[in-house]
């Protein structure tokens, strides 16, 4: 067991996150028994106000309501901040629009997106994902400002995120055992999904909802014993090998490095355990079952690995990824506007003004943030996403360090490596395709490296 004060071990058995917090004990932990569950939500209703109640229980269901497809999270979305607008105009509370930097700096990135919709070739088609493209920014700060200001919000909230990797990994499994062999399988998303690449969404529905539960069952396991912590690190190392059922190489190698990460990270300082490192164990033998299973998921990872590297002629991003920078650069200050990438490169393509031999189609989008960025934004728009980026980072870290540094904060703090991660191949960029998954986690990391209110109506 990790070295725990008296403090701590009065924390542990209140199992009271605020009194960690005070009393110095960072690593936290949330108690997700049936009665815990139960209390959290009755004593929740009786505090919350009506928007609340009829906000939360949407909110809570959004791990869910991710698995159906991109139009019901999307309508979540809009409804969410409905209220949240609502909200703030009836407690005259705009402080999350006043105070937060990386707040502003979204804002600035979508006024530059709407600019260059409006003076792009085809405006209303630029204007459709470029122009309300802010909801997103507006969701996480919801997030960060309102939904996940209380406790019990984050511990349902951690235990529906659990149940919702759970039912993925029994359909990863049916699915494996009705199509065996398969070297991807496609998951609950890929019943709804009119794309090639269902695969893949659910791999980076898995990288982040598998990731923040993998790594609370790791913290978990710190506080059980004997064989009720290796049952937590078999249910972490289950949650990641949903993730490489999927075949999906990238999303898998990002949330096996993150929560590598998380754990080196947490050892150095929180002084965990050293028998956590018995989850790479854990995580090693099933992963080494899997292989021996589906030897073509090998065949495929392999491949990822050798020939389908993004910087690699023989992948399938290296035409996309190249094509982006050539349309950038013909359209370098502005970009040819949101959503009009696949357009513009067509009949530059046509007309001959993309040279390049191994470009032989235009995909819709080139495939990577900062690429796409760069094609339909300009280097102004690119800038001003960086700039984004960084406030979001500064603003996390700040948080992480001097106002509520547990290992649950830690975790969720490198859900923002996860979104920004340079090399991954992206989907696209101002659309719902990504961006509700996308900007989902960054709410969680904004949230949970701030210190929980208990009340969301009462205390506020």
């Amino acid at each position: 067991m990790f070295r725990q004060s008296t403090a701590y071990r009065n924390c542990l058995s209140s199992l009271d996150l605020t009194c960690f917090v005070s009393s110095g004990a960072l690593m936290s932990t949330y108690s997700l028994s049936k009665t815990q569950i139960s209390e959290d939500w009755h004593s929740l209703w009786r505090d919350s106000d009506l928007i609340d109640r009829i906000a939360l229980p949407l909110f809570l269901l959004a791990p869910f309501i991710y698995l159906i497809d991109n139009t019901p999270p999307d309508i979540l979305c809009v409804i969410l901040l409905v209220l949240f607008f609502t909200r703030s105009a009836l407690q005259n509370d705009w402080d999350w629009l006043i105070k937060p930097s990386w707040v502003w700096a979204g804002i600035a990135f979508w006024l530059w997106l709407t600019f260059t919709a409006l003076v792009s070739e085809y405006v209303s088609n630029a204007l459709e994902d470029g122009g309300t493209w802010i909801r997103f920014v507006v969701l996480a700060a919801a997030m960060q400002h309102w939904l996940l200001n209380d406790e019990r919000v984050r511990r349902l909230l951690i235990a529906v995120i659990i149940a919702a990797v759970a039912f993925t990994f029994v359909w990863l499994v049916v699915e494996f055992i009705i199509e065996f062999p398969a070297e991807r399988l496609n998951g609950p998303l890929g019943r709804q999904m009119h794309s090639e690449d269902t695969a893949g969404q659910t791999g980076r529905y898995l990288r982040l909802f598998g990731l923040v539960a993998s790594g609370w069952l790791i913290i978990k396991a710190q506080n059980a014993a004997g064989a009720a912590a290796f049952g937590y690190f078999a249910l972490a190392g289950l949650a990641l090998a949903a993730v490489l059922m999927t075949g999906e190489v990238f999303n898998t190698i990002i949330t096996f490095f993150l929560l590598a990460v998380f754990v080196l990270l947490s050892l150095i300082l929180y002084k965990l355990d050293r028998r956590v490192l018995g989850f790479g164990g854990v995580l090693g033998v099933l992963v080494t079952t899997l292989f021996v299973i589906n030897p073509r998921l090998v065949e495929r990872l392999h491949h990822s690995l050798t020939e389908r590297l993004p910087w690699r002629e023989t992948s399938d991003y290296y035409a996309p990824w190249l094509a982006g920078l050539e349309v950038g650069k013909a359209h370098w200050l502005t970009g040819v506007g949101a959503d009009n990438y696949a357009n513009i490169c067509a009949r530059m393509l046509e007309a001959g003004q993309i040279a390049s031999p191994v470009i032989e189609a235009c995909n819709r989008h080139p495939h990577q943030l900062y690429i796409q960025a760069f094609a339909e934004t300009g280097v102004v728009g690119v800038a001003l996403l960086l700039v984004l980026i960084g406030a979001l980072f500064v603003t996390v870290i700040r948080q992480f360090r001097t106002r509520h540094g547990g290992a649950l904060a830690l975790l969720m703090s490198l859900l923002l490596v996860s979104a920004f991660w340079p090399v991954a191949p992206y989907s696209h960029a101002f659309g719902q395709h990504q961006n509700l998954l996308t900007w989902f986690g960054i709410g969680l990391a904004l949230a949970f490296t701030l210190p929980p209110r208990q009340g969301l109506a009462k205390n506020q």
